[in-house]
């Protein structure tokens, strides 16, 4: 989802075509000037018809022309709405999730490897060169295209980094997931049962896109889980697996025989075969290369229901009609004063942590649990 140069939104679903309508989302799209999308995998694989998302607001031209990102104001609320084209929701025929999450070049980039000078490395959406140029090409899987240091790399859009997806391309991928009858024919994490192959989009892994939570470090935010029944024990459960929790990574420390494992694509995904490995095993937030970021970017996410609507159409969604109506809840934002006040009022054990805070993991958090109303920081 196309946002400002710093930070961008996903909206994910199991299900695939969910379009974005606000904040407007790009399906892919950049600066093409046709009704249909140039490039399916640009930048990850949204599985909707060509016709789907928005340009870049930018007139015909190159580097000189300057972009127009949208901006908000801190405490204004804005709207998040998209349309579900084979429907989804509380009272509907389809079963499904919607995830909320967003990044920015503080999780995607954190030591600013791939930014160059006022050129943000990701995310980034692609500079045309020209007035004829649409820059719509898929970024090549190599470091030089990921670094913003020259007009010809710029023009390729990179949300998650060159260094994620190489290590992930690397790493086993997580055996005990669900593949049904599919023949999963790569041994890394870019082959999933939707993707058994490991085609790429982008520099997306395909499990982290496929699976939530997931069990690896990653550059995504959560904001929220919209599911079509409620339940504090699965929000309690999404919550305590998602973004807050540092997850295990196994660093490589130059042992003998470690970077032929990297090299066969057999690198660990786990505690017990990375002690093996002689390599080691370190809690991180973001994702590889990042072991010293500290802290998780927003607070937890929160759950609410999702609304139903109706399948095969890409229109509104319908009134809630359901007999948990009365657990829905509205998503809000919450502002950056907000959160502020809410940190500074917890407390620093689980008898003092009230609401507007939640308590998890030892950690008083910022969160809103008021019923029918969901307030999240992006």
């Amino acid at each position: 989802m196309r946002s400002a140069a710093t930070l961008t939104l996903l909206a994910a679903s199991v299900s695939a075509d969910v379009y974005m309508q606000s904040p407007r989302g790009a399906n892919g799209r950049n600066a093409e000037r046709n009704v249909n999308r140039n490039n399916a995998n640009r930048l990850y694989d949204t599985q909707n018809n060509a016709k789907g998302g928005y340009a870049a607001p930018r007139a015909v031209g190159g580097p000189e022309v300057e972009e127009r990102p949208m901006y908000y104001y801190e405490g204004e609320k804005i709207p998040i709405t998209w349309t579900a084209q084979h429907g989804s929701g509380a009272g509907g025929n389809v079963d499904g999730q919607i995830i909320l999450q967003w990044g920015s070049s503080a999780t995607f980039d954190p030591t600013s490897k791939f930014s160059q000078g006022a050129n943000v490395g990701t995310p980034r959406d692609g500079i045309p060169q020209d007035g004829n140029d649409a820059a719509t090409d898929r970024i090549p899987a190599d470091a030089a295209s990921a670094l913003a240091s020259t007009t010809a790399t710029r023009r390729f859009g990179m949300h998650e980094s060159f260094d994620y997806y190489d290590n992930y391309a690397h790493t086993q991928r997580e055996k005990g997931l669900f593949t049904a009858d599919q023949n999963v024919n790569r041994n890394d994490a870019r082959a999933t049962r939707q993707n058994p192959n490991g085609n790429r989009n982008g520099l997306e892994i395909p499990e982290e896109r496929d699976y939530y939570p997931w069990s690896n470090p990653s550059p995504w935010t959560d904001i929220a889980v919209l599911d079509q029944k409620y339940t504090p024990l699965k929000e309690t459960w999404i919550q305590q697996n998602s973004h807050v929790k540092a997850k295990g990574l196994c660093i490589n420390n130059g042992g003998a025989g470690q970077q032929a494992l990297y090299d066969q694509r057999n690198w660990p995904n786990n505690a017990a075969d990375c002690q093996e490995a002689g390599a080691l095993w370190q809690a991180t937030y973001y994702g590889p290369n990042y072991p010293q970021a500290q802290g998780p970017k927003g607070p937890m996410p929160l759950m609410a229901t999702l609304a139903p609507s109706t399948s095969n159409h890409l229109g509104a969604a319908a009134a809630y009609a359901n007999p948990d109506a009365n657990t829905a809840r509205e998503l809000c934002l919450q502002t950056t004063a907000a959160q502020t006040l809410a940190a500074n009022s917890c407390g620093t054990t689980e008898a003092a942590c009230v609401l507007p805070c939640a308590w998890m993991a030892g950690v008083c958090r910022p969160g809103n649990f008021k019923k029918n109303s969901l307030f999240v920081l992006l």
